[in-house]
């Protein structure tokens, strides 16, 4: 792992990295990958402490860092005038520990249609600035993701920081969303509006939607329906009827696609009503006068089994609360049926007690059946350990009983091996000793004829010259004579 510590220092560390080197800010959506083997990086990059977390805000623009933690977004308080839409996706996203964590650019970066702070961003006509080392691009963010998970960004590039137009100052800015639980939730459907009016007359509006396509869309079809009209319930139902033109929602394991279809319209149609509010100068979480548009007291009901109660999750966020109001769904979302007469009955605090208290032994005794059963099985798995326990030492017995037949027969066999060499050797040495002896007697019979030889020889010579002297002398005489 790098550690960058400044802007260009990341974006060069990013270019000039091999393949295969991811960039780590917050980790939430990296670290989560890692552990699925989703992602095997072969290094990372921190950029978490490169100076990249600044807040901005311009005449005519909003500059957000893209290292920008969620909990840095929802505690910055002129957001909230500026872009509440994001504001209020950041302080409702996941829990406080991601919050911490997350940041604005892993979250458009991540490009999953169900990112929370991605559609008021974009509803917001946001642009992304693209850093690969000294060069700098500026890319919509509607463009920038291509499909979930993908993006038009390559290897070397990084995002630095996300820029917001800014809007009139009375405009109106809404973020919702919708999951099966209160916190840490993957929106089922979600939507962010931004809406410039002029009374009630719509001037400018941004409308971004997600988990209703392959990425965050942007409803372009309702938005220039709406520009220029006069607010009414009319031009709401058209609008949300337009919607369908705009998004494609689909089936899958967290929701079906006409329930999404619906709560997006039912969505739209409620953003419209409270910036109608807006516009009169109320607050747009109240409702509307009945002859205008109304604002939907529940615009994504939950399935039977999930509409007991749900939780104001803003309402906490907005008042500062530290714990969070349970609000009943409907009238006799706490009532039960009477079994003989079918009619609704009203729980009683000693029903509720005893049926507590029932609860309470119940757990009780799923405990101790719990821990008799963990107590049994230990045993069961001490005596079998001391079993294989003993087994090994058997079997180690044996082997070693086994290593010991096998030397004393190795041994054995070494010390036949060499006594059969000894007995070779002498042989050898005895075999030698008799050439020896065989080659001293030829020598010496060899040295006798020699010498007998030679004897003849020379009593041969000295029988030549008696004979040539006697010769010599019978000539010599014989002359004289």
């Amino acid at each position: 792992m790098v550690r960058a510590r400044s802007e260009a220092e990341a974006a060069w560390l990013v270019a000039e990295s091999r393949e295969g080197t991811r960039v780590i800010a917050g980790g939430t959506d990296l670290m989560l990958g890692i552990e699925r083997k989703k992602f095997a990086p072969v290094g990372l990059i921190d950029i978490r402490r490169a100076g990249m977390n600044r807040i901005d805000i311009t005449d005519n623009a909003v500059r957000i860092g893209a290292t920008t933690t969620a909990t840095e977004l929802s505690k910055f308080a002129p957001l909230q005038s500026v872009a509440a839409g994001l504001w209020e996706a950041a302080a409702t996203l996941s829990v406080p520990t991601i919050r911490n964590m997350a940041t604005l650019g892993g979250n458009i970066a991540n490009a999953s249609p169900a990112a929370d702070m991605v559609p008021p961003v974009m509803a917001m006509g946001g642009v992304v600035t693209v850093r690969r080392g000294d060069e700098k691009r500026k890319v919509s963010l509607e463009k920038l993701a291509t499909g979930p998970g993908r993006t038009q960004l390559t290897g070397d590039d990084l995002i630095t920081s996300i820029e917001l137009p800014k809007w009139a100052d009375d405009a109106f800015h809404h973020f919702v969303k919708l999951g099966f639980r209160d916190a840490q939730i993957i929106a089922v459907c979600s939507l962010a509006m931004s809406c410039d009016m002029d009374g009630d007359v719509v001037r400018k509006v941004g409308i971004a939607l997600g988990s209703v396509g392959p990425t965050v869309t942007r409803a372009h079809a309702v938005e220039e329906f709406l520009i220029g009209k006069r607010l009414s319930r009319e031009v709401g139902h058209e609008a949300m009827a337009l919607l369908a033109q705009d998004i494609s929602p689909i089936t899958d394991i967290r929701s079906e696609a006409a329930f999404r279809l619906k709560v997006a319209q039912n969505y739209l149609g409620d953003a419209l009503g409270r910036a109608y509010i807006h516009s009169l100068g109320q607050d747009a979480r109240g409702v509307a006068d009945d002859k205008h548009l109304e604002v939907l007291k529940d615009p994504a009901p939950r399935p039977p089994s999930l509409a007991r109660a749900r939780t104001d999750v803003l309402g906490a966020v907005h008042s500062k609360q530290k714990t969070l109001r349970i609000l009943s769904t409907s009238e006799d979302a706490y009532l039960t049926r009477d079994a003989g007469s079918g009619q609704p009955k009203r729980n009683s605090m000693a029903t509720r007690k005893k049926k507590t208290t029932k609860k309470k032994a119940t757990k009780r005794k799923t405990k101790k059946k719990a821990a008799k059963r963990k107590t049994k099985k230990k045993t069961a798995k001490k005596k079998t350990k001391k079993k294989a326990a003993k087994k090994k030492t058997k079997k180690k017995a044996a082997k070693k009983k086994a290593t010991k037949r096998k030397t004393k027969k190795k041994a054995a066999k070494k010390k036949t091996a060499r006594k059969a060499g000894k007995k070779k050797a002498a042989k050898k040495k005895a075999k030698k000793k008799a050439a020896k002896k065989k080659a001293k007697k030829k020598a010496t019979k060899r040295k006798a004829t020699k010498r007998k030889t030679t004897k003849r020889k020379t009593k041969r010579k000295t029988a030549k010259k008696k004979t040539t002297k006697r010769k010599a002398k019978k000539k010599a005489t014989r002359r004289r004579k």
